[in-house]
């Protein structure tokens, strides 16, 4: 799928060396450990070249047509990341059974117009009406009224595996201290967004799920 998206025009580095690099980032790694791994391989990079790999593989996401499909139960939350110091809100949804991320959306409120843009973009993955699984945050229940949809307020269940997604993404992001650099706000969350739409390709497509021993797009298509 790379090569055929020609994403990367020049080709001094082995196209297998630039997509380790990036996906090493997106697992977590320092620009520091990726250049010594790297190193070990005869490879020189700079740190600076790696940042470009992984921003060059955002144009993967334009080559992805993920499939609607049933789900069951879509488990909501949301949680907080900086960028240039100050907190933006992190929405995101899991299917509980297949582990699969579902959507992901960055904004600087967190309110129930939020939550319903949010639900909106989230029912687009799905060809049924799932039951919404959330906590006791007031501004769910507003936009799961108008939209007209089934939910449940657990804490703990079937919502632990959107707490799993956040832990592993913030094991990434904890990289650069959970803050993004960029001093416009606006700009800061669409290359946020983009970040993190990236992030979600890994984690459904590339990373075996530990309970599952397979990716959440394997398991979708086991369990479908």
């Amino acid at each position: 799928m790379f090569k055929r998206l020609h994403i990367f025009k020049r080709n001094k580095k082995p196209l297998p060396i630039k997509i380790f690099g990036a996906i090493a980032k997106l697992a977590g790694l320092s620009l520091r450990k990726i250049k010594h791994l790297l190193s070990l391989l005869g490879i020189e990079a700079s740190h600076e070249a790696i940042r470009k790999w992984v921003k060059k593989l955002y144009s993967v996401l334009d080559g992805l047509d993920y499939e609607r499909d049933v789900h069951r139960e879509i488990a909501i939350d949301e949680t907080k990341l900086k960028i240039n110091g100050k907190h933006v809100f992190i929405w995101s949804a899991v299917d509980p059974r297949t582990k699969e991320n579902l959507g992901i959306a960055v904004t600087k409120t967190r309110n129930a117009e939020d939550a319903y843009n949010f639900l909106r973009k989230v029912l687009k993955s799905c060809i049924n009406m799932p039951i919404i699984l959330v906590d006791h945050a007031p501004w769910y229940l507003p936009a799961l009224n108008y939209l007209d949809l089934k939910y449940r307020q657990i804490t703990f269940g079937s919502r632990n595996s959107i707490e799993r997604f956040f832990r592993t993404m913030k094991e990434t992001t904890k990289a650069f201290y959970n803050n993004f650099p960029y001093r416009n706000i606006s700009v800061g969350i669409k290359e946020v967004e983009k970040f993190l739409e990236l992030f979600v390709f890994w984690y459904n497509c590339i990373r075996e799920h530990m309970s599952l021993n397979k990716t959440p797009m394997e398991a979708r298509k086991v369990l479908s």
